[in-house]
């Protein structure tokens, strides 16, 4: 198996063969770049309930944009005519894959096909992305079988080709997995869930506080009970010392006076005896005194 180079797609094409209506110029290296002619967007459009087209080779030109999560096929602009030694590959273009854009039908075109062929897109990307009738929407890599292929692929269900692809955009969501269509009802379904929250939470936040009113109040009645049977015990114990305890103390105070009054009328005992012999001592001291003054008066001759 080999894969047609760009120079044999040309010479092909020269010869009104491989793809019809095809640009020489769009087969580059070893493929074949479809340029979009057609764009049916997925769903149907109320009230005419048909389904939305865009002819993007009409004169005046004109462009598309599929809208993120939007659905859409678009059909070439040229056919094609695959001989029955060869089969064409479908496949994604670099270019819109980076915008967002995933094709979906990449597939194998079978030997003994004519006709158009069609990108179906999704855009999984979060912005709009244009097209128009320069926008290579795919590209086919020709392969060469080593034989012909015994049994070739029956075209004719294909020659009303737009109207194939108007039935299937018909039955197709408007939006891929309908994200588009279910955002609002997601968006709804939101702001009732918030609303219903805020509710439960009020009212959770509302019995709690009345929960904290009623404990702290049992708490205050607590505490004030507490506090004034605390008092009164106190009060209770003030009276026994008053009736029991101080006559005690002042039991014992009476005898440390009379213990006193005992130790101090010892002592002036003590001391008054002392004193009396001091007055003793003194008289007889003075006398003594008295009898060596008149001594010494003597005259000389009276000894």
């Amino acid at each position: 198996m080999s894969v047609l180079s760009d120079t044999t797609i040309r010479r092909l094409i020269a010869q009104n063969k491989l793809i019809l209506n095809g640009d020489p110029a769009r087969a580059l290296h070893c493929s074949y770049e479809f340029k979009a002619g057609r764009i049916v967007y997925g769903g149907i459009t109320p009230p005419s309930q048909q389904v939305t087209a865009i002819d993007l080779c009409s004169t005046p030109a004109q462009t598309a944009i599929i809208q993120p999560s939007g659905v859409a096929w678009v059909r070439s602009h040229e056919q094609v005519q695959i001989p029955a030694n060869m089969v064409g590959m479908w496949i994604q273009t670099n270019s819109l894959s980076r915008s967002g854009l995933l094709l979906l039908n990449s597939t194998l075109v079978e030997p003994g096909y004519e006709g158009y062929l069609s990108a179906h897109f999704v855009n999984l990307g979060t912005s709009p992305v244009s097209l128009s009738a320069t926008t290579t929407i795919a590209k086919l890599v020709f392969a060469e079988l080593d034989a012909a292929a015994a049994v070739l692929l029956d075209s004719k269900p294909f020659k009303n080709y737009d109207a194939l692809i108007d039935g299937l955009a018909a039955q197709s969501n408007r939006s891929f997995l309908r994200i588009g269509e279910l955002v609002p009802d997601l968006s709804k379904a939101a702001d009732s869930s918030v609303v219903a929250a805020r509710s439960q939470i009020k009212s959770i936040t509302e019995k709690s506080l009345e929960q904290t009113k009623s404990d702290l109040e049992n708490l205050t009645k607590k505490t004030f009970r507490k506090v004034a049977g605390g008092f009164v015990v106190g009060f209770i114990l003030a009276v026994v010392f008053a009736l029991w305890i101080f006559p005690a103390l002042r039991g014992v105070d009476d005898e440390s006076k009379r213990r006193i009054s005992l130790i101090v009328s010892e002592s002036n005992a003590e001391l008054t005896g002392r004193l009396k012999m001091l007055e003793a001592d003194l008289r007889e001291t003075k006398s003594s005194l008295k009898e060596r003054a008149l001594e010494k008066a003597k005259p000389a001759d009276a000894k």
